[in-house]
């Protein structure tokens, strides 16, 4: 079996007991962000994992200050902090008015695509996410090509705009299990569609 995700646990793993403590200052919420990239990047690239933070193991985005986190000036922390709300799922609600903003207008486009893909998980409602994950699609990036499809294939038909999108994220991805997740969002849209897709 190869393994979808590669948990991140910061807890002491003998004891169990926190080695950090509930809340973290600026400096180390940016040293925490920063070293979550390079793990990330590292397990991505050398082993094809996706490195996910769990909040419920005390990864320090419980608080309001990681919604205040999506104004941080750093492209990367904005993004990073929409991931973080996207793992919380519905008991993230009180950062909706946040994410639809930083969906429509941030800068960032890795920011606004994790901010649509967050809004999506924490209650399902058909928000104006699909144009931002429509955009990442395009940009050819593996990680972004990895992050939206689940969220259009949930929500089917009303997503039929992403599936031209879809099918040329699909023939450029180089890994396997990005071009099944994207075919497979495909087939939940259109089934007609994905029946004319190239096996994968």
């Amino acid at each position: 079996l190869v393994p979808k995700y590669l948990p991140k646990l910061p807890d002491d793993l003998f004891t169990g007991k926190p080695t950090l403590p509930n809340r973290l200052d600026r400096d180390a919420w940016r040293r925490l962000i920063d070293t979550t990239h390079r793990v990330a990047d590292l397990a991505r690239e050398r082993f094809g994992l996706r490195l996910a933070f769990h909040p419920h193991a005390e990864t320090h985005v419980e608080y309001e200050e990681q919604i205040e986190a999506l104004h941080d000036p750093a492209p990367a922390a904005r993004a990073a902090a929409a991931q973080d709300l996207a793992m919380l799922g519905p008991e993230a609600r009180e950062a909706v008015p946040a994410l639809i903003a930083a969906c429509l207008n941030d800068t960032d486009l890795a920011a606004r695509v994790h901010a649509g893909v967050a809004l999506w998980r924490i209650d399902r409602r058909l928000y104006p996410v699909i144009p931002a994950l429509v955009e990442g699609l395009r940009t050819g990036d593996e990680i972004l090509c990895w992050n939206a499809p689940d969220c259009l294939g949930d929500r089917g038909p009303p997503a039929a705009e992403a599936v031209p999108a879809l099918e040329a994220a699909c023939a450029r991805a180089r890994r396997r299990l990005i071009r099944t997740s994207l075919a497979l969002a495909v087939e939940r849209i259109d089934p007609q569609a994905a029946a004319t897709m190239p096996f994968i």
